[in-house]
């Protein structure tokens, strides 16, 4: 699929306007109309990464790549923090405990800071 294909389904699941779409993507509104049209397409890897990401998110993914899957798996393994490790690190707790509390009075809809 190629990225004007990609810009009108993201355009066509999301609600978006163009607008809307140039600013999420960091670029002019002609530049994401030239886009859709298939006048020109994204040169700038970032861009092109942007559109990938805002398609996943509004679209989902066809597939994933094994070797970058398993890549990512194991550095969240050796990232995994233990009960134990978070009791025994006052600071890892504190800022636990400040995290839940934010995001609970967030959730409930309160608006002390």
């Amino acid at each position: 699929m190629n990225y004007a294909q990609k810009l009108k389904k993201i355009v066509q699941v999301s609600g978006l306007s163009q607008e809307d779409l140039a600013d999420r993507l960091e670029v002019s509104f002609p530049t994401v109309n030239s886009w859709i049209n298939a006048k020109s397409e994204p040169t700038r890897l970032n861009a092109k990464n942007k559109i990938d990401i805002l398609f996943a998110e509004f679209l989902g993914a066809d597939s994933v790549d094994k070797s970058e899957f398993e890549k990512i798996k194991n550095i969240a393994l050796k990232k995994r923090i233990t009960i134990k490790k978070i009791i025994e690190n006052r600071l890892l707790l504190d800022n636990l405990i400040l995290n839940l509390t934010y995001h609970t009075n967030t959730i409930e809809g309160s608006t002390m800071t």
